[in-house]
C-alpha cells in the first residue's frame, strides 16, 4: 500500500515529503476529521475507493479562505468535516476528487470579503477572490451571514453560491469567478458540494426529494442526507469542459 501511495501523489504530481490527510485529502489537521454528532456519517478514509476513484473522470479542488487570521481551530476542525462530505458524496456517486489545496490570505489580502452580509457581498466575493488553474476554486470568508430573501418572502441564511458551470482558468469573468460559502461544518457541509455541483454545471431540479442540487429552503426539515446526485446531473458535472480530469494512468 506504501508504495501504491507514493505512485498516486506522484501521478497527483506531489512527490518528497507529503501528507496525505493534509497535502492530498484536504485536511487542515493533518488526520481524519471526527464527526460532530452521533447521528452524522463518521469520516473513514477508504484508500482503496480512493485510488479506484482516481482511475476515471476526477476534479481538484481549491480553498481560499479569506482573512485567515479570523479562522479559529475550531473553525478549521469544523470545515475539515465539510471537506469530508463533499468527497463522500461524490464517490458515492462514483466521481473522484483528487487534490484539495488550502490557500490562506489574511483579512488585509481579501479585498475587502473576510467578512459577507449581503447577496451582493456574496457575488463580489466570488468574482475579485479567484484562483487560476485546473480545480475548482472555492472561497470561504472567516464571517459569512448574509441574509436572503425566499421565494416565500421569508428570510433565510445565505449558505452558499456558485456561478453555474464555472469559467475556466483564466478566470476573469465579470460576474462569479469562484464558489463562495459558509463554513458552518455540520449545517452547511452538504452546501459545498451543493455549490460545487453548480461549478460544475448541475442546476436545480423541479422537485427536491433527495437529490443533492435541491435548494436547502425546499426541505422543512434537516436536508443533511439530501446528496443523491442524480444521473442527467452526473453526465453534466463529467462534462464540464476544463475542471474535469481524465483518469490517472499507472495506478
Amino acid at each position: 500500500m506504501a508504495a501504491s501511495l507514493r505512485g498516486v501523489c506522484a501521478a497527483l504530481g506531489r512527490t518528497g515529503s507529503v501528507s496525505l490527510c493534509r497535502d492530498i485529502l484536504g485536511f487542515s489537521g493533518s488526520k481524519i476529521p471526527a464527526a460532530p454528532n452521533n447521528t452524522r456519517p463518521v469520516p473513514v478514509l477508504n484508500i482503496n475507493k480512493f485510488v479506484r476513484l482516481l482511475r476515471g473522470k476526477h476534479f481538484h479542488v481549491h480553498l481560499i479562505f479569506a482573512g485567515s487570521e479570523l479562522f479559529t481551530n475550531n473553525d478549521m476542525r469544523r470545515m475539515d468535516y465539510e471537506v469530508f462530505r463533499l468527497r463522500d458524496i461524490y464517490a458515492a456517486a462514483g466521481i473522484g476528487i483528487g487534490i484539495i489545496t488550502m490557500e490562506r490570505r489574511t483579512a488585509a489580502n481579501s479585498a475587502g470579503h473576510a467578512v459577507v452580509r449581503t447577496r451582493a457581498d456574496v457575488e463580489r466575493t466570488g468574482h475579485d477572490i479567484t484562483a487560476d488553474g485546473d480545480f475548482i476554486p472555492v472561497v470561504v470568508p472567516a464571517d459569512m451571514t448574509p441574509n436572503l430573501t425566499a421565494a416565500d418572502g421569508s428570510i433565510k441564511p445565505g449558505l452558499g453560491k456558485s456561478p453555474l458551470k464555472g469559467p475556466c482558468s483564466p478566470r476573469n469573468e465579470v460576474d462569479m469567478n469562484s464558489v463562495v460559502v459558509n463554513f458552518d461544518g455540520d449545517p452547511s457541509s452538504r452546501t459545498l458540494a451543493h455549490e460545487v455541483g453548480h461549478f460544475l454545471g448541475a442546476d436545480h431540479p423541479t422537485t427536491p426529494g433527495t437529490n443533492l442540487m435541491a435548494q436547502n429552503a425546499d426541505f422543512p426539515g434537516d436536508s443533511f442526507f439530501a446528496t443523491t446526485i442524480i444521473e442527467s446531473d452526473r453526465n453534466k458535472m463529467l462534462a464540464h469542459p476544463c475542471v474535469i480530469r481524465p483518469g490517472l494512468a499507472g495506478i
